[in-house]
């Protein structure tokens, strides 16, 4: 099992394991290391791994959030998306667009894991990670839309 923390997100101790593992781990190993680490747990699986949900719920784990993966086109949306032209612009580090951009990610970010996984960064180290540019749909009379892409 490997145990480790995330900077954004200190307020939680990570798991992942290994299929292998999960015969050998007693709900004793989370209790333990709650006790020691004065954390919440908080392990990612795919629910085809039913051994080790089984016994993350023996072990008292709550379900927090559901991720789903998907590939889907324009054609797949129930309401069509509007027919007006995209003015897509690229911000720079250093202008009032990027700053604008990376100002909406962050908000978007600390909303989205508020419930389940709180932002413990100072809003400075999040910025730091984001890369130099990025890419944004101008709307009016704000962004709409922002992003940061690697090639």
């Amino acid at each position: 099992m490997n145990i480790h923390r995330k900077m954004f997100h200190s307020g939680h101790l990570y798991l992942d394991i290994d299929d292998c593992e999960v015969d050998t781990l007693l709900p004793s190993v989370f209790e333990t290391l709650m006790a020691q680490e004065g954390k919440p747990l908080q392990v990612g699986v795919s629910s085809d791994r039913s051994r080790l949900v089984a016994l993350l719920r023996q072990s008292g784990f709550e379900l927090k959030r559901r991720c789903y993966e998907m590939d889907v086109t324009a054609s797949d949306l129930a309401v069509p998306l509007p027919e007006r032209p995209q003015c897509l612009a690229t911000a720079c580090a250093g202008t009032a667009a990027y700053d604008s951009c990376v100002e909406k990610m962050y908000r978007h970010y600390l909303d989205t894991h508020s419930a389940v996984n709180p932002l413990t960064c100072p809003q400075e180290a999040f910025y730091g990670v984001l890369l130099q540019s990025g890419t944004y749909e101008e709307g009016y009379p704000d962004i709409c839309t922002t992003a940061c892409m690697r090639p």
